[in-house]
């Protein structure tokens, strides 16, 4: 493979950022809420977060879609660089939107200050990430 070419080995670092970022904004999330560090300025009930934690799994369905989608339709006889750079794509693109989906519920938990919710958001998107 040439230099341009993305490696396994780039692949795996990129994993590894955004599921260890995920991880760490989760956990830190967390420990503030539990802590009371964090002073939760709004009032939104818990519709709010049922609606965003809603979202939260159809934008992860929606990312596992659309990297079949993406893989599907890599052509089985294009050069070898071609198909590896569209199945780096193709992963790159379902962990930012799995990492997106997660990341808005912890932010939001800490907006409204429910702790439980950073553990659901950040433990989905880590979990399907791994």
């Amino acid at each position: 493979m040439s230099g341009t070419t993305p490696s396994f080995e780039h692949l795996r670092t990129i994993w590894m950022a955004m599921v260890g970022g995920t991880l760490l904004y989760t956990v830190v999330a967390y420990v503030l809420l539990l802590l009371g560090v964090v002073d939760a300025g709004t009032s939104w009930g818990p519709d709010v977060m049922n609606l965003v934690g809603s979202f939260a799994v159809a934008q992860i369905a929606l990312a596992l879609f659309l990297r079949r989608r993406l893989l599907a339709a890599i052509p089985r006889n294009a050069p070898l660089e071609e198909r590896m750079s569209r199945y780096f794509t193709a992963c790159i693109i379902t962990l930012a939107l799995i990492e997106g989906g997660g990341l808005i519920v912890i932010t939001l938990s800490i907006v409204t200050g429910v702790a439980t919710w950073a553990l659901v958001g950040g433990g989905a998107a880590v979990v399907v990430m791994l």
